[in-house]
């Protein structure tokens, strides 16, 4: 083999090699806002079904523990809940208003 064929050929392998690790990054990247897409549609999906299953007298026994186990594990920095006849004008009783956010996501659910 001449040597300028074993430039060429390590040339290839050189460029080929770039491309693969460029290639690997931008996947990772993606890979990564994925993860962080489905982690914060599980978060309000799981949060807010619960809040309102919970008003409706199923799953957590009370709007309170909702409120410890969904800051507990989703890591929120803020969770509450309220009757929205605080702030808004409604019957008592008839609108439950709850709240969540951390760094990362931040929602709000109502149920009537």
């Amino acid at each position: 083999m001449r040597l300028i064929e074993i430039l060429l050929s390590l040339s290839f392998i050189f460029i080929f090699s770039i491309a693969i690790g460029r290639f690997s990054f931008a996947f990772n990247d993606v890979n990564t806002r994925i993860c962080e897409v489905k982690e914060k549609s599980d978060s309000l999906f799981f949060i807010s079904e619960s809040f309102r299953k919970t008003c409706e007298g199923k799953g957590f026994s009370s709007l309170e523990e909702w409120q410890k186990v969904c800051g507990a594990m989703w890591k929120l920095d803020y969770i509450a809940w309220s009757d929205a006849c605080e702030f808004m004008p409604v019957e008592k009783g008839e609108i439950f208003y709850g709240t969540w956010r951390n760094s990362f996501l931040s929602g709000e659910v109502y149920y009537r």
